[in-house]
């Protein structure tokens, strides 16, 4: 509350902090310079069996996780916004993403210092991307971008977590 002056009426500063929630959320969409990343299966896919040549969840959590670490102001795929309560597996023919069905290419947004970004992503794992494209076809693309743009989360309707109340 510090950062807010005596002159600023009630009403004004809870619309403030209300946005801040939302940001901090996830729930409003965003702009700002990053980059995007484009994974694809491979296109000499012979049969199902040939699990090497598809884009695994495995590979988009990694992703994820690299860019978070790397500090990510906000990230999605495919359009869903990533927040706290994103979901990220393998479906059989698919990959569920905040609860949608998603199929390649699998289009990862994220935002924030770009050479931060992109180094966590060498560090942590775009050579191994590169080895399965090299061996098996799966595609991979990096760009980076002045301005990017993320769509907001749809926020989780909590019905049993209840907020605690102070001095219980």
């Amino acid at each position: 509350m510090a950062k807010y002056t005596q002159e600023e009426n009630a009403s004004s500063v809870a619309a403030q902090q209300y946005q801040e929630a939302l940001m901090d959320a996830g729930g409003i969409a965003v702009v700002g310079p990053g980059l995007e990343i484009t994974l694809d299966d491979s296109k000499d896919i012979v049969k199902w069996e040939d699990i090497n040549n598809y884009i695994h969840d495995i590979y988009i959590r990694a992703i994820i996780n690299a860019l978070w670490n790397s500090g990510a102001e906000a990230i999605s795929v495919n359009g869903q916004r990533v927040t706290t309560n994103t979901e990220v597996f393998c479906c059989g023919s698919y990959i569920q993403i905040n609860g949608t069905k998603q199929i390649p290419p699998y289009v990862i947004k994220a935002i924030g210092e770009t050479s931060n970004l992109t180094s966590a992503l060498n560090f942590y794992v775009w050579y191994r991307l590169g080895d399965l494209q090299k061996q098996y076809g799966i595609t991979r693309k990096l760009e980076t971008f002045k301005e990017v743009s993320i769509p907001g989360a749809k926020l989780h309707d909590y019905q049993y977590a209840k907020p605690v109340k102070e001095g219980n």
